[in-house]
C-alpha cells in the first residue's frame, strides 16, 4: 500500500512539473507590425465607434506625452468585444497570449502629438504584449524602436487597420512629433 501512495505521490510530482512548464511556455515574440487586424467590416465599424467618442476624450496628462487624448472603454463595450473576438485571437496566435484585463484605451494625437521613449510597465507576472491598433492616421509620425538583442533602430509608420505588437519590459520604443494630420489609435494588451 504504501508503494501505491508513493507512485502517486511521484505521478502527482510529475504532473505538476508538465503542467508548471506548459504554463510559464511564452512566445519569443519582442516587436511584430500586422496588417488588416481585422476584416473590413470591424474595421469600418471600430472605427465609427471610436469616432463617437472623441467628444468625450481628455487631455492625457502622463509626463512622457504631449497633445494627446484619452478616453478608456469598458470590458462589455463593442470595441472590446471586436478586440478579443476569435479573429484577433487568431491573428495574435503566435503569441501564445491571451486577451487581458487591463482595459482598452482609445488615443488620439493631435499636431505637436508625441510619446517620449519608454518601455511599457509589466502588469502581470506572465509575458505581456502592449498592442496599439491604428484606427486612422493621415499624419507623418511613426512609432521608432530599438532591437533589444542587435541595438538597431527601427521605424514603423503606422497604417489603419494595423497592429504594433510591443513585449512589456522588452522594447525601447516611441512616438515621433505629429507635425500634420492626425495619428488615431487603440490600445490594448495580451498575457
Amino acid at each position: 500500500m504504501k508503494n501505491i501512495y508513493s507512485y502517486l505521490y511521484l505521478l502527482f510530482l510529475v504532473t505538476l512539473v508538465v503542467a508548471s512548464l506548459n504554463h510559464f511556455r511564452e512566445s519569443r515574440v519582442e516587436f511584430l507590425y500586422i496588417k488588416d487586424l481585422l476584416p473590413p467590416d470591424e474595421f469600418r465599424e471600430i472605427r465609427g465607434l471610436c469616432e463617437r467618442l472623441e467628444p468625450h476624450m481628455e487631455e492625457d496628462e502622463l509626463s512622457i506625452v504631449r497633445n494627446r487624448k484619452r478616453i478608456g472603454i469598458g470590458a462589455e463595450d463593442r470595441i472590446t468585444e471586436l478586440l478579443s473576438s476569435g479573429h484577433v485571437q487568431e491573428k495574435l496566435k503566435l503569441l501564445e497570449a491571451k486577451p487581458s484585463t487591463t482595459p482598452v484605451e482609445y488615443r488620439v494625437y493631435g499636431e505637436g502629438g508625441r510619446m517620449g521613449w519608454h518601455c511599457d510597465d509589466q502588469l502581470y507576472l506572465k509575458r505581456q504584449y502592449e498592442i496599439v491598433y491604428t484606427t486612422e492616421n493621415t499624419s507623418d509620425s511613426e512609432t521608432q524602436w530599438i532591437d533589444p538583442e542587435t541595438k538597431q533602430l527601427y521605424s514603423v509608420r503606422t497604417e489603419p487597420n494595423s497592429a504594433l505588437v510591443v513585449r512589456s519590459q522588452s522594447v525601447l520604443h516611441h512616438v515621433t512629433p505629429v507635425t500634420h494630420g492626425v495619428r488615431k489609435i487603440l490600445k490594448f494588451a495580451y498575457v
